[in-house]
């Protein structure tokens, strides 16, 4: 696991998925494996802890009786690095070794270097499984010469909610503005600014939008130019990053979730997390969203980078209630899916296969 004060998706979703294997009756023992580092630290430093997770790993599978090392990671240069590094130290430990990639640059497959190119192909070599949050990934590995049978597509699981957390079934009367919100870290590919740009030419055409922006990063000074440049200030409210019962709270007053996303997402929560306040949601056709949500059903898809096709799939979405109500009640009924009942047993039925 990463330090529980690591912003992203894994603290999220593992641990009501830890809680539920423990509720099957599997032992269960939690270790750090990823750091916060929010700063900047010398990769002196960086290089020891890692050295010092992996020893101390090494020591705990030698001492106890584990069948299975799972690993929450990602499929990036520096992951790559450090996992690398890590499985030569465990590979002959006795527990099965497997990966969880949340979120992956699939491109370096074909485009890292000699290096890198050899340290991934040690990583698959010597992972016994390796979980990918989406078919797309799968295919990307599958497609570089790689084994199918070694990679599983997995999903995260939601923690579900009470009833008197999410908002009725029947809302009240539309207000006469329409609340968007907008929820990431806020980086270039996350789609903030064509979303923004999208809210402009929303109100160019007479649709009364106002956007919330829920979290923080290097792209709000430019996003909060952008709105002012745009003379939407007063319509866009970057409230920063919030605690997860306020985020629960944005997502009960919103009418559509925005997230024209075009990282190297895996399974974004953010979207997933949405399902269950019944918002109608425009996305991008990317990894889990493309596996999960139907077009029509779940969402409107967008084009990455286009801002005149995130504000054209706004517009249908709010002149059509009908299907905004329709998409209401299926992503409900989808966020169930996703429960830790339901996504304990998949892995469960991976883990055995893993160790025989």
């Amino acid at each position: 696991m990463p330090e529980k004060t690591a912003r992203g998706g894994i603290n999220a979703c593992e641990p009501p998925f830890l809680r539920e294997l423990e509720n099957r009756g599997a032992h269960v023992r939690e270790e750090i494996y990823t750091f916060d580092n929010a700063g900047e630290i010398s990769i002196f430093r960086r290089v020891r802890q890692v050295w010092k997770t992996a020893r101390k790993f090494r020591r705990l599978l030698r001492e106890e009786n584990f069948d299975l090392l799972h690993l929450n990671t990602s499929f990036e240069t520096k992951a790559i690095l450090r996992d690398a590094f890590s499985l030569f130290w465990l590979k002959k430990q006795g527990a099965k070794l497997f990966l969880k990639f949340h979120g992956s640059d699939v491109e370096l497959l074909g485009n890292a270097n000699f290096v890198i190119k050899f340290l991934i192909r040690y990583l698959v070599e010597n992972a016994d499984g390796i979980g990918l949050l989406s078919s797309e990934e799968k295919r990307g590995f599958v497609d570089a010469g790689f084994p199918e049978e070694k990679f599983f597509v997995v999903k995260n699981a939601l923690t579900i909610l009470p009833p008197e957390v999410l908002p009725p079934t029947e809302k009240p009367a539309a207000e006469e503005f329409a609340r968007l919100i907008f929820v990431s870290r806020l980086i270039p590919t996350k789609g903030l600014l064509e979303t923004i740009s999208a809210a402009s030419i929303l109100r160019e055409k007479g649709f009364e939008v106002v956007l919330n922006v829920l979290g923080d990063g290097e792209t709000r000074p430019l996003a909060e130019a952008l709105a002012e440049s745009l003379q939407i200030s007063e319509f866009v409210n970057f409230h920063g990053h919030v605690s997860e019962e306020t985020v629960q709270e944005f997502y009960r007053e919103s009418d559509l979730l925005v997230f024209p996303t075009f990282h190297i997402e895996g399974f974004p929560m953010v979207i997933f997390n949405a399902l269950q306040f019944g918002l109608p949601i425009v996305t991008t056709r990317i990894r889990a969203a493309a596996d999960y949500l139907k077009e029509g059903e779940n969402t409107l898809f967008c084009e990455a980078k286009d801002a005149e096709s995130v504000a054209a799939k706004i517009a249908r979405l709010l002149v059509k209630k009908d299907l905004r109500e329709k998409m209401s009640e299926n992503n409900r009924a989808l966020a169930n899916e996703f429960s830790p009942a339901k996504i304990a047993p998949e892995y469960t039925e991976i883990y055995r296969k893993l160790a025989g």
